[in-house]
């Protein structure tokens, strides 16, 4: 099973297509998650000053 996993994750890792829309959608929204937390911890922690 595994074998099979690692397979399947290098024949991925090697493709040339490159990310599709729906990579860059998902990485689009990782960032903006990670900023809004950032920017919402910031703000608790001036806010507590």
């Amino acid at each position: 099973m595994l074998g099979r996993f690692a397979r399947s994750a290098a024949t991925f890792h090697d493709r040339d297509t490159g990310p599709t829309a729906v990579e860059y959608t998902v990485m689009i929204a990782m960032i903006l998650m990670t900023v809004l937390t950032a920017i919402s911890a910031m703000e608790q922690t001036l806010a507590g000053s």
